[in-house]
């Protein structure tokens, strides 16, 4: 099985030569990325990446640690380029993320990403074991629902 190295990504320009008798402020955007970030319900902030961020903050005594706003990735990535000083655990390692944040050693690895279908289901994706997700979304019948009330 694939898997996929989720690292935690530090930017902090400055920061880390910077020995000013102020903490210095790291901000931990929040995402909405169920089931590693989650948002809200019964877990909330009970994810692994929530648990992860717990861990790195009281090892990371000489900062201070501030919860920012709820953003999607296209924002967080935004934020990276722009310098400012986030941290976020759940980045996958690419040529992407590593130009412009520093990555650490991974602090988690999970399985690939998957579809899981029932087997009622199964002849919709003509009893394959592996699906193109791509060819999953543009098929229109996987997302048309009987509509039981409809008038004749």
């Amino acid at each position: 099985m694939k898997k996929i190295a989720i690292v935690f990504v530090l930017l902090l320009v400055n920061i880390s030569t910077a020995r000013n008798a102020e903490k210095q402020i790291i901000t931990w955007p929040e995402i909405d990325f169920s089931p590693f970030d989650i948002q809200s319900g019964p877990y909330k902030d009970k994810g692994l990446l929530d648990e992860v961020v717990k861990i790195i903050q009281q090892d990371l005594t000489e900062y201070k640690h501030e919860r920012g706003e709820l953003i999607n990735f296209q924002r967080m990535w935004e934020l990276f380029r722009e310098g400012e000083k986030i941290c976020y655990p759940g980045v996958i390692k690419s040529n992407l993320t590593e130009s412009f944040g520093h990555l650490s050693v991974p602090v988690a690895v999970v399985p690939g990403f998957v579809l899981i279908i029932k087997k009622d289901k199964a002849h919709l994706f003509k009893n394959k074991s592996i699906v193109s997700l791509n060819d999953t979304l543009l098929a229109k019948h996987l997302f048309e629902r009987e509509n039981k009330y409809q008038r004749n």
